[in-house]
C-alpha cells in the first residue's frame, strides 16, 4: 500500500470518528445528561464536558485535515474550517455562554436570558454546520 492510500484511509477513519462523535454527543450524551440529572448538576457537568469535546474534536479535525490535504484539497479546507470553528467555540463562544449563564441564573429574566438564548442558538447553529460539513466530506472521500 502506498503512502497516499494509507493517508486517505487514515483520513476516512478520522472523518468518520468526527461525524460519529458529534452525532453521539448531540443525540445521546447531551439529552441523557439533561433528562437524568437535576438542572444544577447537569449544568455543571455540561460546562466541564464541552471544553473537552471541543478540544478533542478540534484536534481530530486538524489531524484529518493533515491526512487528506494532498489528495482531497477542497475537503481539507472544509475540515480546516471545522477545526477552526471548534477552536472558536471552545475559546470564545463557550466562555461567553458560561458568563451569560451565570448572570441568567442570578436573575429571573432580562438581558442575560436573551443573550444566553442567542448565544446558545449560535452554538447549536455552528455545531449543525460543522456536522453537515463533516458529513459532506465523509461522503466525498468515502
Amino acid at each position: 500500500m502506498d503512502i497516499a492510500t494509507v493517508s486517505d484511509l487514515t483520513g476516512l477513519v478520522l472523518v468518520a470518528a468526527i461525524f460519529g462523535g458529534m452525532l453521539f454527543f448531540a443525540l445521546v450524551v447531551t439529552p441523557v445528561i439533561f433528562t437524568a440529572l437535576k438542572p444544577e448538576v447537569s449544568g455543571v457537568l455540561i460546562r466541564k464536558m464541552f471544553p473537552v469535546y471541543y478540544l478533542y474534536m478540534g484536534v481530530i479535525s486538524a489531524l484529518a485535515t493533515l491526512t487528506i490535504t494532498f489528495t482531497h484539497e477542497v475537503d481539507a479546507v472544509i475540515l480546516a474550517a471545522v477545526a477552526g470553528l471548534f477552536w472558536v467555540s471552545r475559546q470564545i463562544l463557550m466562555p461567553r455562554i458560561d458568563a451569560v449563564r451565570d448572570q441568567k441564573n442570578a436573575e429571573e429574566s432580562g438581558p442575560a436570558t436573551t443573550s444566553f438564548k442567542r448565544l446558545h442558538r449560535l452554538s447549536v447553529a455552528i455545531n449543525l454546520v460543522q456536522l453537515l460539513a463533516v458529513l459532506t466530506v465523509l461522503v466525498r472521500i468515502a
